[in-house]
Protein backbone atom coordinates (compact mmCIF):
# COMPACT_ATOMS: atom_id res chain seq x y z
CA UNK A 1 0.00 0.00 0.00
CA UNK A 2 2.77 2.40 1.20
CA UNK A 3 4.56 1.40 -2.54
CA UNK A 4 1.09 2.23 -3.99
CA UNK A 5 0.89 5.62 -2.04
CA UNK A 6 4.96 6.21 -3.17
CA UNK A 7 4.08 6.28 -6.54
CA UNK A 8 1.39 8.01 -6.91
CA UNK A 9 3.11 10.60 -4.75
CA UNK A 10 6.02 10.19 -7.18
CA UNK A 11 3.46 11.28 -10.08
CA UNK A 12 2.07 13.73 -8.97
CA UNK A 13 5.29 15.54 -8.22
CA UNK A 14 6.44 14.75 -12.15
CA UNK A 15 2.93 16.02 -13.47
CA UNK A 16 2.84 19.02 -11.24
CA UNK A 17 6.54 20.03 -12.80
CA UNK A 18 4.99 19.52 -16.37
CA UNK A 19 2.59 22.01 -15.54
CA UNK A 20 5.07 24.22 -14.13
CA UNK A 21 6.74 24.11 -17.47
CA UNK A 22 3.21 24.59 -19.48
CA UNK A 23 2.24 27.71 -17.70
CA UNK A 24 -0.72 29.32 -19.82
CA UNK A 25 -0.25 32.66 -21.25
CA UNK A 26 -1.89 35.34 -18.48
CA UNK A 27 -3.51 38.19 -20.67
CA UNK A 28 -1.86 41.09 -19.50
CA UNK A 29 -3.68 44.32 -21.21
CA UNK A 30 -2.43 47.98 -21.30
CA UNK A 31 -3.40 50.02 -18.75
CA UNK A 32 -6.23 53.10 -19.07
CA UNK A 33 -3.37 55.26 -17.68
CA UNK A 34 0.47 56.37 -18.87
CA UNK A 35 2.31 54.29 -16.74
CA UNK A 36 5.28 56.61 -14.78
CA UNK A 37 7.65 54.25 -16.39
CA UNK A 38 7.21 55.09 -19.70
CA UNK A 39 10.49 57.56 -21.04
CA UNK A 40 10.68 59.78 -17.71
CA UNK A 41 12.56 62.78 -17.16
CA UNK A 42 12.48 62.51 -20.86
CA UNK A 43 11.69 66.24 -23.00
CA UNK A 44 8.02 64.88 -23.80
CA UNK A 45 7.68 65.64 -20.33
CA UNK A 46 9.02 69.20 -19.70
CA UNK A 47 6.56 72.58 -19.83
CA UNK A 48 7.38 75.04 -22.81
CA UNK A 49 8.97 77.99 -21.10
CA UNK A 50 6.85 81.58 -21.06
CA UNK A 51 9.09 83.41 -23.43
CA UNK A 52 9.50 81.18 -26.18
CA UNK A 53 10.78 82.38 -29.84
CA UNK A 54 8.53 81.55 -33.30
CA UNK A 55 10.55 80.03 -36.19
CA UNK A 56 11.53 82.40 -38.56
CA UNK A 57 9.09 80.99 -40.92
CA UNK A 58 6.23 80.90 -38.78
CA UNK A 59 3.67 82.63 -40.68
CA UNK A 60 4.27 80.30 -44.11
CA UNK A 61 4.17 77.46 -42.04
CA UNK A 62 0.96 78.09 -40.13
CA UNK A 63 -0.53 79.01 -43.72
CA UNK A 64 0.44 74.61 -44.48
CA UNK A 65 -1.25 73.94 -41.10
CA UNK A 66 -4.13 75.46 -41.99
CA UNK A 67 -4.45 74.13 -45.44
CA UNK A 68 -4.20 70.57 -43.49
CA UNK A 69 -6.61 71.48 -40.72
CA UNK A 70 -9.24 72.43 -43.43
CA UNK A 71 -8.60 68.39 -44.46
CA UNK A 72 -9.74 67.15 -41.11
CA UNK A 73 -8.45 67.51 -37.05
CA UNK A 74 -8.35 64.48 -35.67
CA UNK A 75 -7.36 61.69 -32.76
CA UNK A 76 -7.11 58.23 -33.76
CA UNK A 77 -8.60 55.44 -31.76
CA UNK A 78 -9.68 52.16 -33.56
CA UNK A 79 -7.89 52.87 -36.56
CA UNK A 80 -4.20 54.27 -38.14
CA UNK A 81 -2.61 53.89 -34.69
CA UNK A 82 -0.38 51.51 -32.51
CA UNK A 83 -2.21 48.71 -30.24
CA UNK A 84 -0.13 47.84 -27.52
CA UNK A 85 0.53 44.83 -25.51
CA UNK A 86 2.42 43.96 -22.60
CA UNK A 87 4.71 40.03 -22.93
CA UNK A 88 6.35 37.84 -19.89
CA UNK A 89 7.87 35.21 -19.43
CA UNK A 90 5.24 32.94 -20.51
CA UNK A 91 4.39 34.58 -23.95
CA UNK A 92 5.46 33.38 -27.00
CA UNK A 93 8.24 33.95 -28.83
CA UNK A 94 9.04 34.58 -32.91
CA UNK A 95 11.82 35.65 -35.01
CA UNK A 96 10.02 38.04 -37.25
CA UNK A 97 11.42 38.66 -40.58
CA UNK A 98 11.21 42.00 -41.87
CA UNK A 99 10.29 42.42 -45.70
CA UNK A 100 11.25 45.80 -46.87
CA UNK A 101 13.67 46.36 -49.60
CA UNK A 102 15.01 48.96 -48.37
CA UNK A 103 16.39 47.15 -45.09
CA UNK A 104 20.26 48.02 -44.56
CA UNK A 105 20.55 44.14 -45.66
CA UNK A 106 18.41 41.65 -47.32
CA UNK A 107 16.70 38.87 -44.97
CA UNK A 108 17.03 40.84 -41.70
CA UNK A 109 15.10 39.12 -39.07
CA UNK A 110 14.04 41.00 -35.58
CA UNK A 111 14.86 37.85 -33.18
CA UNK A 112 12.75 36.53 -30.28
CA UNK A 113 10.04 39.38 -30.26
CA UNK A 114 7.57 38.13 -27.37
CA UNK A 115 3.88 38.25 -29.11
CA UNK A 116 1.15 37.07 -26.93
CA UNK A 117 -1.20 34.85 -28.98
CA UNK A 118 -4.29 37.74 -28.20
CA UNK A 119 -2.17 40.61 -29.58
CA UNK A 120 -3.66 42.31 -33.11
CA UNK A 121 -2.20 44.64 -35.49
CA UNK A 122 -3.62 47.72 -36.39
CA UNK A 123 -6.40 47.09 -38.49
CA UNK A 124 -6.50 49.73 -40.60
CA UNK A 125 -5.66 49.89 -44.27
CA UNK A 126 -5.86 52.11 -47.21
CA UNK A 127 -7.15 52.59 -50.75
CA UNK A 128 -4.62 53.22 -53.30
CA UNK A 129 -3.57 56.36 -55.04
CA UNK A 130 -1.15 57.55 -57.13
CA UNK A 131 1.53 58.16 -53.73
CA UNK A 132 1.15 55.03 -52.59
CA UNK A 133 1.78 51.61 -54.17
CA UNK A 134 -0.99 49.34 -54.24
CA UNK A 135 0.50 46.11 -52.02
CA UNK A 136 1.46 49.19 -49.61
CA UNK A 137 -1.34 50.31 -48.99
CA UNK A 138 -3.83 47.11 -48.25
CA UNK A 139 -1.20 46.60 -45.65
CA UNK A 140 -1.89 50.00 -44.38
CA UNK A 141 0.56 50.62 -41.23
CA UNK A 142 -0.17 47.67 -39.79
CA UNK A 143 1.26 49.26 -36.17
CA UNK A 144 2.13 46.73 -33.17
CA UNK A 145 3.44 47.45 -30.24
CA UNK A 146 4.93 44.72 -27.47
CA UNK A 147 6.57 45.81 -23.90
CA UNK A 148 8.64 42.73 -22.99
CA UNK A 149 8.51 42.56 -19.12
CA UNK A 150 11.13 40.60 -18.64
CA UNK A 151 14.11 43.07 -19.23
CA UNK A 152 15.28 45.57 -17.16
CA UNK A 153 14.46 48.10 -18.00
CA UNK A 154 11.39 47.42 -19.87
CA UNK A 155 11.43 47.68 -23.87
CA UNK A 156 9.50 48.84 -26.37
CA UNK A 157 9.24 47.02 -29.38
CA UNK A 158 7.77 48.37 -32.56
CA UNK A 159 6.34 47.01 -35.40
CA UNK A 160 5.61 48.48 -38.63
CA UNK A 161 3.37 46.46 -41.24
CA UNK A 162 3.05 43.44 -38.26
CA UNK A 163 1.02 41.33 -40.01
CA UNK A 164 0.68 37.11 -39.32
CA UNK A 165 1.26 34.60 -42.67
CA UNK A 166 0.10 30.93 -42.94
CA UNK A 167 1.28 29.02 -46.06
CA UNK A 168 2.50 32.48 -48.11
CA UNK A 169 -0.97 34.17 -47.45
CA UNK A 170 -2.10 36.73 -45.08
CA UNK A 171 -4.24 35.24 -42.05
CA UNK A 172 -7.42 37.11 -41.17
CA UNK A 173 -9.31 35.12 -39.26
CA UNK A 174 -9.07 33.20 -35.97
CA UNK A 175 -9.06 30.61 -37.42
CA UNK A 176 -6.26 31.28 -39.61
CA UNK A 177 -4.34 32.94 -37.46
CA UNK A 178 -3.59 30.07 -35.46
CA UNK A 179 -0.42 29.01 -35.83
CA UNK A 180 0.48 31.62 -37.89
CA UNK A 181 3.84 33.38 -38.01
CA UNK A 182 4.61 36.79 -37.82
CA UNK A 183 6.30 38.98 -40.16
CA UNK A 184 6.84 42.50 -40.49
CA UNK A 185 7.70 45.41 -42.94
CA UNK A 186 10.25 47.20 -39.90
CA UNK A 187 10.33 46.69 -36.49
CA UNK A 188 13.07 48.19 -33.66
CA UNK A 189 13.41 47.93 -30.22
CA UNK A 190 13.83 51.16 -27.81
CA UNK A 191 14.34 51.06 -23.93
CA UNK A 192 11.71 52.38 -21.57
CA UNK A 193 14.10 54.58 -19.84
CA UNK A 194 15.52 56.59 -22.60
CA UNK A 195 13.96 59.55 -24.45
CA UNK A 196 11.92 57.60 -26.60
CA UNK A 197 13.70 58.33 -29.45
CA UNK A 198 15.67 55.99 -31.75
CA UNK A 199 19.28 57.73 -31.60
CA UNK A 200 20.07 57.11 -35.10
CA UNK A 201 16.79 56.87 -36.61
CA UNK A 202 15.48 53.33 -38.36
CA UNK A 203 12.34 53.64 -36.22
CA UNK A 204 8.81 52.74 -37.67
CA UNK A 205 8.12 56.28 -37.48
CA UNK A 206 9.04 58.65 -40.25
CA UNK A 207 10.69 60.89 -37.35
CA UNK A 208 13.04 58.44 -34.91
CA UNK A 209 10.13 58.54 -32.05
CA UNK A 210 9.05 55.51 -30.14
CA UNK A 211 5.79 54.69 -30.88
CA UNK A 212 4.29 55.39 -27.13
CA UNK A 213 6.48 58.79 -27.10
CA UNK A 214 3.57 61.63 -26.35
CA UNK A 215 0.87 58.91 -26.97
CA UNK A 216 -2.41 59.77 -25.60
CA UNK A 217 -4.06 57.38 -23.38
CA UNK A 218 -7.85 56.88 -22.32
CA UNK A 219 -7.72 58.14 -18.76
CA UNK A 220 -5.59 61.46 -19.86
CA UNK A 221 -8.53 62.58 -21.75
CA UNK A 222 -10.73 62.63 -18.79
CA UNK A 223 -8.31 63.71 -16.31
CA UNK A 224 -5.42 65.61 -18.04
CA UNK A 225 -2.63 65.03 -20.65
CA UNK A 226 0.81 66.43 -19.07
CA UNK A 227 3.22 66.03 -21.70
CA UNK A 228 3.88 66.89 -25.48
CA UNK A 229 1.42 65.16 -27.98
CA UNK A 230 2.51 63.57 -30.86
CA UNK A 231 0.93 64.32 -33.76
CA UNK A 232 1.58 63.56 -37.87
CA UNK A 233 0.65 66.51 -40.58
CA UNK A 234 1.04 66.42 -44.64
CA UNK A 235 3.01 68.74 -45.56
CA UNK A 236 6.41 67.38 -43.65
CA UNK A 237 9.91 69.28 -45.22
CA UNK A 238 11.97 67.38 -46.68
CA UNK A 239 15.08 69.87 -45.68
CA UNK A 240 15.78 68.21 -42.53
CA UNK A 241 14.74 67.09 -38.71
CA UNK A 242 14.25 69.20 -35.90
CA UNK A 243 16.00 67.92 -32.94
CA UNK A 244 15.60 66.47 -30.84
CA UNK A 245 14.42 63.72 -33.33
CA UNK A 246 16.50 61.59 -35.46
CA UNK A 247 14.86 61.08 -38.82
CA UNK A 248 12.73 62.40 -41.81
CA UNK A 249 10.36 60.88 -43.99
CA UNK A 250 8.89 64.84 -45.35
CA UNK A 251 8.61 65.21 -49.00
CA UNK A 252 7.57 68.41 -49.61
CA UNK A 253 9.80 71.62 -50.99
CA UNK A 254 8.32 75.27 -50.69
CA UNK A 255 8.10 75.27 -54.60
CA UNK A 256 6.20 71.78 -54.66
CA UNK A 257 3.66 72.76 -51.96
CA UNK A 258 3.32 75.98 -53.23
CA UNK A 259 2.34 74.28 -56.58
CA UNK A 260 0.32 71.83 -54.75
CA UNK A 261 -1.53 74.78 -53.30
CA UNK A 262 -2.77 76.38 -56.24
CA UNK A 263 -3.68 73.28 -57.88
CA UNK A 264 -6.01 72.28 -55.08
CA UNK A 265 -7.70 75.89 -54.20
CA UNK A 266 -6.89 77.73 -58.00
CA UNK A 267 -4.80 80.43 -55.55
CA UNK A 268 -1.45 81.83 -54.90
CA UNK A 269 0.00 80.78 -51.94
CA UNK A 270 2.65 81.72 -49.41
CA UNK A 271 2.66 78.47 -47.90
CA UNK A 272 6.12 76.61 -45.98
CA UNK A 273 6.46 73.08 -44.93
CA UNK A 274 6.88 71.95 -41.16
CA UNK A 275 9.84 69.95 -40.17
CA UNK A 276 9.16 66.51 -38.22
CA UNK A 277 10.51 67.17 -34.79
CA UNK A 278 8.82 70.79 -34.55
CA UNK A 279 6.52 71.84 -31.92
CA UNK A 280 3.41 73.55 -31.94
CA UNK A 281 2.04 75.82 -29.24
CA UNK A 282 -1.48 76.48 -28.97
CA UNK A 283 -2.01 80.52 -27.91
CA UNK A 284 -1.50 80.44 -24.20
CA UNK A 285 -3.36 83.17 -23.64
CA UNK A 286 -6.92 82.01 -24.61
CA UNK A 287 -8.91 81.10 -21.80
CA UNK A 288 -10.33 77.70 -22.14
CA UNK A 289 -12.80 77.62 -19.90
CA UNK A 290 -14.83 80.39 -22.02
CA UNK A 291 -13.18 79.75 -25.27
CA UNK A 292 -16.08 79.30 -28.39
CA UNK A 293 -15.17 76.76 -30.82
CA UNK A 294 -16.90 75.72 -34.07
CA UNK A 295 -18.24 72.22 -33.70
CA UNK A 296 -16.61 69.61 -36.29
CA UNK A 297 -19.94 68.06 -37.41
CA UNK A 298 -22.46 70.69 -36.93
CA UNK A 299 -20.37 73.26 -37.08
CA UNK A 300 -21.83 75.63 -34.25
CA UNK A 301 -20.77 77.66 -31.72
CA UNK A 302 -19.71 76.11 -28.49
CA UNK A 303 -17.35 75.53 -25.84
CA UNK A 304 -14.42 72.62 -25.38
CA UNK A 305 -15.59 69.19 -24.41
CA UNK A 306 -14.36 68.00 -21.59
CA UNK A 307 -11.46 65.72 -23.55
CA UNK A 308 -11.13 68.49 -26.20
CA UNK A 309 -10.40 70.79 -23.06
CA UNK A 310 -7.34 68.52 -21.88
CA UNK A 311 -5.96 68.03 -25.12
CA UNK A 312 -5.78 71.82 -25.33
CA UNK A 313 -4.40 72.33 -22.46
CA UNK A 314 -1.88 70.08 -23.42
CA UNK A 315 -0.97 71.87 -26.61
CA UNK A 316 -0.77 75.35 -24.29
CA UNK A 317 1.56 73.98 -21.54
CA UNK A 318 3.68 71.06 -23.29
CA UNK A 319 2.82 71.19 -27.12
CA UNK A 320 2.50 69.23 -30.20
CA UNK A 321 5.64 67.51 -31.92
CA UNK A 322 5.28 66.25 -35.41
CA UNK A 323 6.25 63.08 -35.30
CA UNK A 324 5.09 61.81 -38.86
CA UNK A 325 3.70 62.38 -42.18
CA UNK A 326 -0.13 62.02 -42.32
CA UNK A 327 -2.14 61.14 -45.60
CA UNK A 328 -4.25 64.47 -45.42
CA UNK A 329 -5.33 66.03 -41.91
CA UNK A 330 -3.80 66.48 -38.76
CA UNK A 331 -3.70 63.59 -36.68
CA UNK A 332 -3.43 62.63 -32.82
CA UNK A 333 -2.72 59.24 -31.98
CA UNK A 334 -4.43 57.54 -29.27
CA UNK A 335 -3.41 53.94 -27.91
CA UNK A 336 -5.57 52.03 -29.78
CA UNK A 337 -8.59 50.89 -28.84
CA UNK A 338 -8.32 46.82 -29.53
CA UNK A 339 -5.56 47.06 -26.73
CA UNK A 340 -8.15 46.59 -24.19
CA UNK A 341 -10.98 43.74 -23.56
CA UNK A 342 -13.45 46.29 -23.53
CA UNK A 343 -13.36 50.10 -25.26
CA UNK A 344 -12.54 52.23 -22.61
CA UNK A 345 -13.09 55.50 -24.72
CA UNK A 346 -16.92 54.88 -24.97
CA UNK A 347 -17.59 56.87 -21.63
CA UNK A 348 -14.96 59.84 -22.00
CA UNK A 349 -14.91 60.79 -26.37
CA UNK A 350 -18.11 58.38 -27.03
CA UNK A 351 -18.20 57.20 -30.21
CA UNK A 352 -16.30 57.67 -33.25
CA UNK A 353 -16.23 58.49 -37.42
CA UNK A 354 -16.12 55.74 -39.96
CA UNK A 355 -12.43 56.17 -39.51
CA UNK A 356 -11.97 55.19 -36.00
CA UNK A 357 -11.71 58.47 -35.02
CA UNK A 358 -12.68 61.65 -33.08
CA UNK A 359 -13.13 64.98 -35.10
CA UNK A 360 -11.52 68.34 -32.88
CA UNK A 361 -12.10 71.49 -33.60
CA UNK A 362 -9.34 73.06 -36.28
CA UNK A 363 -9.26 76.28 -33.67
CA UNK A 364 -6.62 73.78 -31.55
CA UNK A 365 -4.68 74.47 -34.44
CA UNK A 366 -5.48 77.25 -35.90
CA UNK A 367 -4.55 79.20 -33.13
CA UNK A 368 -0.96 77.72 -32.59
CA UNK A 369 2.38 78.74 -33.56
CA UNK A 370 5.53 76.83 -34.40
CA UNK A 371 8.26 77.42 -31.91
CA UNK A 372 11.75 77.76 -33.13
CA UNK A 373 13.54 74.62 -34.54
CA UNK A 374 17.08 73.54 -34.58
CA UNK A 375 17.63 71.36 -38.31
CA UNK A 376 20.13 68.71 -38.05
CA UNK A 377 21.03 66.57 -40.76
CA UNK A 378 19.40 62.96 -40.94
CA UNK A 379 21.63 59.82 -39.26
CA UNK A 380 20.40 56.16 -39.95
CA UNK A 381 22.04 53.37 -38.44
CA UNK A 382 21.84 51.19 -35.24
CA UNK A 383 24.09 50.60 -32.69
CA UNK A 384 26.46 47.81 -31.94
CA UNK A 385 23.99 46.24 -29.36
CA UNK A 386 20.62 46.52 -31.67
CA UNK A 387 22.42 44.60 -34.32
CA UNK A 388 22.48 41.98 -31.99
CA UNK A 389 18.92 41.52 -32.36
CA UNK A 390 18.66 41.16 -35.22
CA UNK A 391 19.94 38.35 -38.09
CA UNK A 392 20.93 38.83 -41.96
CA UNK A 393 20.25 35.90 -43.85
CA UNK A 394 20.29 33.45 -40.62
CA UNK A 395 23.69 34.59 -39.75
CA UNK A 396 24.69 37.03 -37.24
CA UNK A 397 24.36 40.83 -39.19
CA UNK A 398 28.07 42.26 -39.95
CA UNK A 399 27.57 45.62 -41.10
CA UNK A 400 29.93 48.60 -41.91
CA UNK A 401 31.44 51.11 -39.19
CA UNK A 402 29.41 53.50 -41.11
CA UNK A 403 26.32 51.49 -40.59
CA UNK A 404 26.92 51.58 -36.78
CA UNK A 405 25.58 54.73 -34.34
CA UNK A 406 28.26 55.80 -32.44
CA UNK A 407 30.66 55.07 -34.37
CA UNK A 408 30.73 55.27 -38.04
CA UNK A 409 27.49 57.70 -37.22
CA UNK A 410 28.41 60.82 -34.72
Amino acid sequence: MRAVIGLLLITLILMSGCLAEKKEEVRRYAPTQRPENLFPNSFWYKKLPENVEVAEKNKEMMRAVAFAAENAVVISIDEWTPPVYFADENTPRYDVPLLIDWTPFPNMTLKQVPIPDYAREDPATAEPDQFLPEEEAALGDGFLVIIDTTKEPWEEIDLWQARQMREGERAWSEEERKGARWVASWGNVIAWDSDGVFECGYSGRGSGAAYLAGRVWPEELRSGIKHKIAIALPFTSSEGVAEPLSETDGGWGVEDLNEYYKNITGEEGDLAPIPEGAILQLDPSIDLERWEVEDPITGEKRRLKNYEKQIAKALQQYGAIVVDTSGGGIQIYAINSISYPEDPYLSIVGERNAYGSVDLPKELFLNARILKYRLKKQKAGLSEERWTRYSCNNQPCTPEEWMVCGKGLN
